[in-house]
């Protein structure tokens, strides 16, 4: 191990900064079917065994078209009888292989996150109406009525 002036320290320059991972990218063929449930569909993805979570990602991106951020795939444990949450496209679980995180041939993996029409959506929708006024808009409206003098309509009093 060499270690330079500034502290880092690398092996061939193998990792130059060592809080940053660095994908296995190592081939293999061997076929894993993963099945994976969104939203009440069940759907296969072949992938390899070497096969990292951003790969698996990627493919469920392209079957679904969910958001990259908006993804998460909820593994359960075979040591507990808990869950783990992944996110596919973070630094931290991006590179984790298919085995390293759990993920077997027949076990169910669910899936959450929205489709990009539907993130459009909501952000086109979020957009202030302009049909409705301010409180600065209704207080120039008032000052007018009350500069263009009484109205000429007469006042009702109610009946009964």
């Amino acid at each position: 191990m060499l270690i330079d002036p500034q502290g880092e320290y690398s092996l061939h320059r193998k990792r130059k900064y060592p809080s940053i991972p660095q994908c296995n990218m190592e081939e293999q063929v061997n076929p894993v079917n993963v099945t994976v449930i969104w939203r009440g569909n069940k759907y296969m993805v072949e992938m390899d065994s070497g096969a990292n979570l951003k790969e698996l990602g990627d493919k469920l991106q392209k079957l679904t078209d969910v958001k990259a951020d908006t993804m998460r795939l909820i593994v359960p444990q075979v040591s507990s009888k808990g869950s783990r949450m992944l996110h596919p496209f973070s630094d931290e679980h991006s590179c984790l292989s298919l085995q390293e995180a759990s993920i077997f041939m027949g076990k169910s993996v669910r899936m959450m996150g929205s489709p990009e029409d539907e993130v459009d959506q909501v952000i086109q929708y979020s957009k202030a109406d302009q049909r409705i006024i301010g409180f600065s808009e209704e207080e120039k409206r008032l000052r007018q009525r009350m500069l263009d003098g009484p109205s000429r309509v007469p006042i009702r009093l109610p009946q009964g």
